[in-house]
């Protein structure tokens, strides 16, 4: 393979990795798409892993996504993670929060493959990144979901 077009096929995947790094780069939702019709509003019960570990939970409506969960770091230390007020485009949600004094950076979605769920990764601005995922323990499920369905 050519050099130049190795650097041409690396170039844009390196601008993605640190952009997402970057402080000041947007944390707007991706464009559009719809929310299956699945996935419902209502306070979701959260687990983080990674180097924060922990339980909450979500406040999610039409509109906004909202999160109340207490993790702790690798270091024992316990923070809450305040994020308040995430606009939600379709079934994607993004924006910034705290956890303790340090800023999170939150991108999420919100699904329905046979009950509602929520997944997100954050980015702390100590470096560290995590995974939530979460269920709506009000949403027993679709008992007749079948791969494919929205």
């Amino acid at each position: 393979m050519k050099p130049w077009l190795k650097t041409s096929l690396i170039l844009p995947f390196l601008v993605i990795l640190l952009g997402a790094n970057t402080p000041g780069v947007s944390t707007s939702c991706p464009p559009g798409g719809r929310r299956q019709t699945g996935a419902q509003n209502g306070e979701y019960e959260l687990r983080a892993l990674g180097h924060y570990a922990g339980t909450g939970k979500a406040d999610v409506d039409a509109t906004e996504v909202s999160l109340r969960i207490y993790l702790k770091g690798s270091d024992g230390v316990l923070e809450r993670l305040e994020v308040n007020d995430l606009d939600v485009e379709g079934p994607y949600f993004a924006g910034n929060g705290t956890l303790g004094a340090k800023t999170v950076q939150i991108f999420g979605r919100l699904d329905a493959a046979k009950a509602s769920r929520f997944t997100a990764t954050f980015r702390v601005s100590d470096g560290h990144v995590g995974r939530l995922v979460g269920t709506l323990p009000a949403d027993t499920g679709n008992p007749n979901w079948q791969i494919g369905d929205n």
